[in-house]
C-alpha cells in the first residue's frame, strides 16, 4: 500500500518498522505530544528509542542530522545518539517518506513562556555554546538567502489578500475566531509596506552555523540540568541575532502576552554572548530583522486556513506572534538602544 505522504503511520507500522529495519525488539510505540514532525517513542527490552519521519522534501536534512549531533556531543553539546539500520545506513524508507532512529533521552520540557530564571540563563548559554561548536561544520543551508532581503511587497499582500478571503470562508472558526483572524491578517496586510523602508540586507549581520529551531521545546531537562537538545534537522547559516531574541521570546513568562522584556531581552541576549561576539550593528538591527520575519510570515494561519489544520494551538501560537508583531512594530527602536549597551567598547 501507498500511502499520501502527510499521512500519519500506526503504533503498529512503527513497530514493524523498528523490527524489520533495526532487528530491535519494539513491544510498543506511542507518540511524542511536544514533536512538531511525526516522532514516536519505541520501547522494548532494548530500552526506548526514538523514531522520526520527515516530509520527503526534508530528506537531505534527515540525512544529515546524524552526522551533525555526532560532531555535537564530540563538542560537549548532548544530543540522542542514532542507530544505523541493517544496511549500516541511518535513513530507511518509512511508506514513501525518509525515517531514522535514535535514543530516546528521558527528559522533560517545559511549555512556551514557561522557562523558570535559571533556564533563562542555561538556554541562551546553550545555544551560545552550539553555534561555538558548529562554527567549523560546512555544507548547512542558508537560512536567511539574500534572496530574503528583497521583499516583493506585491506578491507579499497578494499572498494576505488570499488569507483574508479564505478566513471569511472558514466554517470551521467560530464567527468569534473568524473575527479574530482577519484583524491579524489585515494588521500584518498593513505592515507590509513598512518593511521595504527597514534597511536590512544580509551582509549587516554576523551569521555562522546554528540550530535553526531553538526554543525551550527543544531543550529536554533533568532536573535543574540541559539533559539534551533536540531536533537538528533546521540546522542552517543565519544571523545569529534572529535566532537568539527569537528564542528569548518563546521562552520569559514575561513575554507570554505578546511582546518583549526589555531588560529580560538584555540579560538573555548578554549570556549568549559570553559564547559568541556580536557587533554594535547586529544589537542595533537583531530587533528589526526579527519584526519583519514575524511580520512576513504566515505560519500558523495557512495551516488552518488553506491545509486544514484543526489546531487550537497552532492557531494561538499564530495569535500570540501577531500580538508581539503589533508591539514589535511601536517598540523595536527601544528594544535596540537597550541592546547595543551590549556592545564591546570601542578601541
Amino acid at each position: 500500500m501507498v500511502r499520501r505522504e502527510g499521512g500519519r503511520l500506526s503504533a503498529r507500522e512503527v513497530c514493524t518498522f523498528v523490527r524489520e529495519f533495526y532487528s530491535l525488539d519494539a513491544a510498543a510505540a506511542e507518540p511524542v505530544a511536544r514533536a512538531t514532525n511525526e516522532v514516536w517513542q519505541v520501547r522494548g527490552i532494548f530500552g526506548a528509542f526514538a523514531f522520526k519521519r520527515f516530509p520527503l522534501s526534508a530528506r537531505r536534512a534527515a540525512l544529515r542530522e546524524p552526522g551533525l549531533t555526532a560532531h555535537l556531543r564530540s563538542m560537549g553539546i548532548p544530543t540522542a545518539i542514532f542507530t544505523t539500520a541493517n544496511d549500516g545506513s541511518f535513513v530507511i524508507d518509512a511508506q514513501g517518506q525518509p525515517a531514522h532512529l535514535q535514543t530516546y533521552v528521558d527528559g522533560v520540557t517545559v511549555k512556551q513562556n514557561r522557562a523558570p530564571p535559571w533556564l533563562l540563563v542555561a538556554s541562551a548559554e546553550m545555544l551560545g555554546r552550539i553555534c561555538t561548536a558548529l562554527a567549523g561544520v560546512r555544507g548547512l543551508p542558508d537560512g536567511f538567502p539574500a534572496t530574503w532581503f528583497a521583499l516583493d511587497v506585491r506578491r507579499k499582500t497578494l499572498e494576505y489578500d488570499a488569507l483574508i478571503i479564505a478566513a471569511s470562508r472558514n466554517r470551521r472558526l467560530t464567527a468569534a475566531q473568524r473575527r479574530e483572524v482577519t484583524d491579524d491578517l489585515v494588521f500584518k496586510r498593513s505592515a507590509v509596506a513598512e518593511i521595504a523602508t527597514i534597511k536590512l540586507a544580509a551582509r549587516m549581520f554576523t551569521r555562522g552555523a546554528t540550530h535553526g529551531d531553538y526554543s525551550v521545546r527543544q531543550v529536554l531537562l533533568n532536573g535543574q540540568q540541559i539533559a539534551a537538545v533536540v531536533d537538528w534537522s533546521s540546522a542552517c547559516r543565519q544571523p545569529y541575532m534572529w535566532d537568539v531574541l527569537r528564542s528569548y521570546s518563546y521562552a520569559d513568562p514575561a513575554c507570554a502576552d505578546g511582546h518583549l522584556d526589555i531588560e529580560g531581552a538584555r540579560r538573555y541576549v548578554g549570556a549568549f554572548m559570553n559564547f559568541v561576539s556580536l557587533t554594535r550593528r547586529d544589537l542595533a538591527a537583531g530587533p528589526d530583522l526579527y519584526y519583519a520575519q514575524l511580520l512576513r510570515s504566515t505560519y500558523g494561519y495557512r495551516q488552518v486556513l488553506l491545509e486544514g489544520s484543526t489546531s487550537a494551538e497552532l492557531l494561538r501560537f499564530a495569535h500570540w506572534r501577531t500580538r508581539l508583531c503589533r508591539w514589535m512594530q511601536k517598540n523595536r527602536a527601544e528594544v535596540s538602544e537597550a541592546l547595543r549597551e551590549l556592545a564591546p567598547a570601542r578601541t
